[in-house]
Order: structure tokens, then C-alpha cells, then sequence
């Protein structure tokens, strides 16, 4: 596949613009029998990535220089006096075999490996001021892993066990050019991961209507961490003249970190399920568990050698999975509760982004999922979800302006209260030569906070790191071949122009990652 499009963004400083895009990819697979019992897929993947996908291009605060605040509220234009670029190659590889061991038991191995080179080069103080300009590369990631797995289908129990394992070396050098403080400072990190996991999950028919489901995971994980860290008194943007320019007693002093960190998880499940004529009842309790790490962000030796802590969850959920109508409306709902612990966010301090562990969170909501098909050409959706989602203990929440404050209360980052997605495509049969359709859809989602500042601290309100609700309409028509082998549409996204914000820095000043604008796409597949 290809893709090509011209920049988003106007920059108004240097001219030309940013969010431009250039990706060529492929990506393919291969089915082959091994005997009359098994199979063998083999898939695969390249692609090469070439434009200005600037991070925060955004300014979303007054500078005090007239050509950065005179577009402050013109999406449409950035104001940067260096150039954005990303280049980025990702490959990858993968075996899945599945066997069957007998008529009840399947052997299952799935085999992977990925790749990642790149460089990326981004103006980050987002401004037409000569602050910080941030390069990262070349950035060296490849990663393997290795699952194998026997699935038991029987009249009464079902179940399926396994193990897993996964590997990863990570390299990102990092050189950010501080111009006010008259040199570089460079981070030359890096990152190597290994786990191990067994999992087992099994299912028993108490009857044909009640069943329990119990299962559990083991991980074990060591991560291993280096980092040289330094500055010099170079504000060169070559990177390997940056690196080997002499320091300044004036900088910051040099520091090494060697240290590694282990962790052990056992996360377990239960579950209760009931079916009826057209439902299908459940109740479950999962514990989850994301990894610790260190933190490309630290400024010292004492904190990038601390790294962060693993974060838990055990989320508990109930719901009813049911169909009605002669199955022609379909009807999910769900209640569900999370509660984390050591929950990983992400702040900015000292020029630099960092993760830290907030003490505790808690996440309630309820999601309601319709599909229906009212006529035979004739497809509906429509999903609506509400979260009360905040921290109930964050001492340690900390930004720029504020400085650290208590953010128990606090409604947790990127959780809108309400979102919800409603669409429909209408399908026209044309005989031989295929089928037309035509569909639309709205996608909506209330106010969102990047900071766990939300609104602001301490009598201050209106803090810039949020975004207000907004909604987005999409439309697309289109022709598919009878055989689905030949397709082409017409796509149209964020067809009234919505301006809104995905995400926020606070390096310097603060910036945004904008969402696309309106966007045209023809579009023309096939399948071999």
C-alpha cells in the first residue's frame, strides 16, 4: 500500500509546513497445510514512514512574540523555527501453527519478530523562539517472541494453557539542544527486557445454562538499564558533533546508571457465566498488571536509577450479551469497576517528560453496545459509554506552573465522562458486478484532561492542558466485487472541520497534538 499527503499545518515562522506524510508498506501471508491435521500461516510486514510528524506542534499558550501569539487559535498554523522530521522503517515476521493433537486437543505456536529504525527530529519548544530542538536517533528496537499453547474442547470443560516468552532490546539516543543554557544535553540510553509467563484458564458446565470460569498468569521480568548521560558545551544540530564536543563546569555534571529491575506477577480470574435462549449472563473479577521501567525522562542518577513500579489492576465486571428480533438487533451492556493501584502517569518537569506511580485510582462506568439490522441492506450501530473515573490518592502529582500539589479528586488523564458512536451503512446489490454502499457515523466524547492539574490548582482554573467536547463526522461510499477481492471508496473524516486537541506537552510552553482536519480519501484495494 501507499499513502501520500501534502502538510497539515501552515508554518508561519519558516515556511513550508508540518504533518506531511509519505508511507510505502506491504504485507503479506501464507497459508500451508501440515498434513491433514494442521496448518502454518506465515505472514510478514514492511514499511517506510518519511514526513514531519512533529510531536506538540501546537502552541496552546502565549509566547510573547507577535508571530506565535497572532495564530494561537488558527489550527490550521504552527509557528516553528526548526524543521520537524520522522523517518521510520518497521518490519516484521511472524509463524502461526495450529495442530490438532487429537479431536479435542489443538496445538497451538505462534512465533514472532519485529523491528523498528528511525530518527526523529521535532522543535520542542513548538515556538518561532530558539529554545529546544529535540533529536532522537537513529533509534535501534527489535523485539522476539514465542507462545505455545494446547486448547481442550470437552463436553463439560474447556480450556486452554500455555507459555510465553519475549525479548527486546531498545536504543534511543537522545540529543536536545538547549540554547539558553549554551549546550547539549545528551542521553545515550539503553534497554533490555525479558519475561517469562505460564497461564491457564479453564471453563466448567455445571449445567448446560451455568458455568464458572477460572484462570490465572504468572510473568517473571527482568529489565536492565544504562544510560550515559551528559552535557556539552556544543549547540551543534549534528548530534555526533553534539556528542563529542567538551563540557562546562557551568552544566550540569555527567552522570552513568547500570542497574536492573526484576518483578513477579500473579494475576488471576474468575468468572461466573449464565446463558439463556438469546442472552448470555456474566459476572468476572481480573487482577491485571503493567510492568515497571525507567524513565527516559530523568535528570539525575538517583531517579533514572529508581525507575517506576509495576502498576495493578483488578477490575471487576458485569453484563448481559443478548440478541433479539430473530437476532436482527443485538444488545450488550456492561457495569464495570477498576481499581488500580500504583497506577503509571506521565508528567513534565525539567524540559522532560517522566512517569511517576500515582497511589491509587478508581474507574466506574457502564457501556452499552447496539447493533441492528433493520432490513437486509440495512446495517446500525451505536455504542454510548459514561466513566467516573479519578484519582482517590495522588500526593505526589506535580507540573510546571503549579509544583507539586494533591491530586486526590482529580478525574483521571484522557477519560471523558460520556463518549458515544452512532452509524449506519445502507449495502445496494448490483448482480455481477458487485455491491454498492454508502454509510456515516458520529463519534462524540465530553471534556478530557492531559494534566491530573484538570482544570487548575488552588483557586486557579483554566488550565490549558484540556480539550472540550467535540464530535466528528464521517462518511464514506464505496463498490466491492462479488468476490470481495476488488474494492474502491471514497472517504471523507471529520467532514465539518472540528478542531480539537489529542494531547499535551509542557516542556516550555504549552503545545498540542492536533487532530487531523477534514480529509478526502478515494481509496482502491485488492485482495490476492
Amino acid at each position: 500500500s501507499a499513502k501520500s499527503r501534502d502538510a497539515f499545518r501552515k508554518n508561519v515562522s519558516t515556511g513550508g509546513g508540518v504533518e506531511d506524510e509519505d508511507f510505502v508498506g506491504i504485507r503479506g501471508q501464507v497459508l500451508m497445510p501440515v498434513t491433514d491435521k494442521g496448518e502454518l500461516t506465515l505472514r510478514f510486514d514492511h514499511s517506510n514512514t518519511d514526513g514531519s510528524l512533529s510531536q506538540y506542534p501546537k502552541l496552546l499558550s502565549p509566547t510573547g512574540v507577535p508571530l506565535d501569539d497572532g495564530i494561537l487559535n488558527d489550527f490550521r498554523k504552527v509557528s516553528t523555527n526548526d524543521v520537524s522530521s520522522t523517518v521510520m522503517t518497521i518490519s516484521g515476521a511472524a509463524a502461526e501453527l495450529n495442530y490438532d493433537l487429537t479431536d479435542a486437543l489443538t496445538f497451538k505456536s505462534l512465533s514472532s519478530f519485529r523491528r523498528f529504525r528511525g530518527s526523529i527530529a521535532v522543535d520542542a519548544d513548538s515556538s518561532s523562539l530558539q529554545l529546544l530542538r529535540n533529536y532522537l536517533g537513529p533509534i535501534h528496537q527489535e523485539q522476539v517472541s514465542q507462545e505455545f499453547s494446547i486448547t481442550g474442547n470437552y463436553d463439560k470443560f474447556n480450556f486452554v494453557a500455555g507459555a510465553f516468552y519475549f525479548r527486546e532490546q531498545n536504543k534511543e539516543p537522545l540529543t536536545l539542544t538547549a540554547f539558553p543554557f549554551g549546550g547539549s544535553h545528551i542521553q545515550r540510553p539503553k534497554l533490555s527486557a525479558e519475561s517469562y509467563a505460564l497461564f491457564a484458564q479453564g471453563e466448567y458446565f455445571i449445567t448446560d445454562a451455568l458455568s464458572v470460569v477460572v484462570g490465572a498468569r504468572w510473568t517473571t521480568e527482568t529489565k536492565d538499564w544504562k544510560l550515559r548521560d551528559y552535557w556539552t558545551s556544543s549547540l551543534s544540530l549534528d548530534p555526533t558533533v553534539a556528542e563529542a564536543a567538551p563540557g562546562s563546569p557551568f552544566l550540569p555534571p555527567a552522570f552513568n546508571v547500570d542497574t536492573s529491575k526484576d518483578s513477579d506477577a500473579f494475576t488471576p480470574k474468575f468468572g461466573v457465566n449464565y446463558r439463556l435462549d438469546n442472552a448470555l449472563l456474566y459476572a468476572s473479577a481480573t487482577r491485571g498488571y503493567k510492568s515497571g521501567g525507567f524513565d527516559y525522562g530523568s535528570s539525575n542518577a538517583v531517579d533514572s536509577a529508581r525507575g517506576y513500579d509495576a502498576e495493578y489492576l483488578w477490575a471487576y465486571e458485569l453484563g448481559a450479551k443478548t440478541d433479539w428480533l430473530d437476532k436482527r438487533l443485538r444488545a450488550n451492556v456492561s457495569a464495570f469497576f477498576y481499581d488500580y493501584t500504583d497506577l503509571q502517569v506521565q508528567s513534565y518537569a525539567n524540559f522532560l517528560a517522566s512517569t511517576q506511580n500515582a497511589a491509587n485510582a478508581e474507574v466506574k462506568g457502564v457501556e452499552l453496545e447496539l447493533t441492528a439490522k433493520p432490513a437486509a441492506a440495512i446495517d446500525l450501530f451505536a455504542n454510548v459509554t459514561y466513566l467516573d473515573a479519578t484519582y482517590s490518592d495522588y500526593a505526589g502529582a506535580y507540573t510546571n506552573l503549579f509544583g507539586p500539589f494533591d491530586a486526590a479528586g482529580k478525574r483521571l488523564n484522557n477519560a471523558p465522562e460520556w463518549a458515544f458512536a452512532v452509524g449506519g451503512t445502507y449495502t445496494h446489490n448490483l448482480g455481477d458486478i458487485g455491491e454498492a454502499y454508502i454509510g456515516a457515523d458520529v463519534r462524540y466524547q465530553s471534556k478530557v484532561y492531559f494534566s491530573a492539574a484538570n482544570d487548575g490548582v488552588g483557586g486557579v482554573t483554566g488550565y490549558p492542558q484540556q480539550q472540550e467536547s467535540y464530535a466528528l463526522l464521517n462518511a464514506r461510499a464505496g463498490w466491492r466485487s462479488t468476490d470481495g477481492n476488488w474494492e474502491g471508496a471514497l472517504i471523507g473524516t471529520n467532514l465539518t472541520d472540528e478542531e480539537y486537541v489529542l494531547g499535551t506537552a509542557d516542556y516550555i510552553f504549552f503545545a498540542g497534538r492536533v487532530g487531523a482536519p477534514r480529509q478526502l480519501t478515494f481509496q482502491v484495494s485488492r485482495k490476492f
